[in-house]
């Protein structure tokens, strides 16, 4: 979506979003689940396991149902009702995660033939490598969406498969010789919840560690997969950030234009706004954001 209002506001003429709400349960989780659970499907399991803030675990449900599996999921305290009650629905055992929730899913993945539908990097623990291949589609829809690469590609970052899959599916798109380019990929975080911008800022050989207090939940985790510097090193990328004040004005603004999205669907363009400001950004760059879900969940 090209929207002239919101780019004028936010300084840059040429800024798409890629909204991802379209999806059947609302968000970009659809992509990585519809890969993950067939696989899992198609390796035998009968049982999967996931920790997760909210979207990831309404698409788990939905996939997990249509491959036949049986869904355990461990949900933050904060995850809204409406995400609870669709994980239900569609048959999936919820709890709330308590402190041991890591070991816990390790024990059912290690010993108890659980498949692990959690993020790609290893700093949660079990995990699996298949879901991410998912997210290379959104690089795919752009390319052919736009006919050409974008110059930047801004997506939220927590865990990191939001960046790294588009990123991957951008290299093959130029090894296969379907592009000439791959695009800047940008991380986009709150400052509550800074750990690859402080990570970069600071040096450090393994991603930072941080405690998280921020309005945009499914970005809000203490730190992330390595997975994130490989896109952002691969590609002459950054890492941005946007108050969370930044964020909540950003979700006005997309409201303002018919975008209802969750916090962390906004932050892209918070960052942006930020580092158009900063004079980071040129006013000539074609620059995706991507918009990974929709903001319609209660508390």
């Amino acid at each position: 979506l090209r929207i002239e209002s919101l780019n004028a506001r936010v300084g840059l003429p040429d800024l798409w979003l890629k909204w991802e709400a379209p999806n059947p349960t609302g968000s970009f989780k659809d992509r990585l689940h519809a890969v993950s659970m067939s696989v899992g499907r198609r390796l035998g399991f009968r049982d999967a396991a996931i920790v997760t803030t909210g979207n990831s675990g309404a698409a788990a449900a939905a996939y997990a149902a249509r491959n036949g599996l049986r869904l355990r999921a461990w949900v933050h305290p904060d995850t809204p009702r409406e995400c609870v009650w669709r994980m239900r629905a569609l048959g999936a055992r919820v709890e709330v995660a308590g402190e041991g929730v890591s070991a816990e899913v390790d024990a059912l993945v290690r010993e108890r033939g659980h498949y692990p539908c959690t993020l790609l990097g290893t700093c949660w623990g079990a995990a699996n490598p298949y879901g991410v291949e998912g997210y290379k589609t959104i690089a795919h829809e752009v390319s052919g969406q736009l006919g050409r690469v974008p110059d930047r590609f801004c997506a939220p970052v927590s865990g990191g498969d939001a960046l790294y899959g588009p990123w991957r599916g951008f290299v093959e798109r130029r090894a296969l010789g379907l592009s000439d380019a791959v695009p800047r990929m940008v991380s986009c975080q709150s400052e509550a919840a800074d750990f690859v911008a402080r990570t970069y800022r600071e040096g450090l050989s393994a991603m930072a560690v941080v405690e998280p207090r921020t309005v945009a939940l499914s970005i809000g985790d203490p730190t992330g997969s390595e997975c994130i510097r490989r896109a952002i090193d691969g590609s002459g990328g950054e890492a941005w950030l946007a108050s969370e004040a930044q964020i909540e004005a950003a979700q006005g603004w997309l409201a303002q234009v018919g975008i209802l999205a969750e916090a962390a669907s906004a932050t892209p363009v918070a960052a942006l706004a930020r580092a158009v400001r900063e004079g980071r950004v040129s006013r000539d760059e074609v620059v995706v954001a991507l918009v990974t879900a929709a903001g319609k969940k209660i508390g």
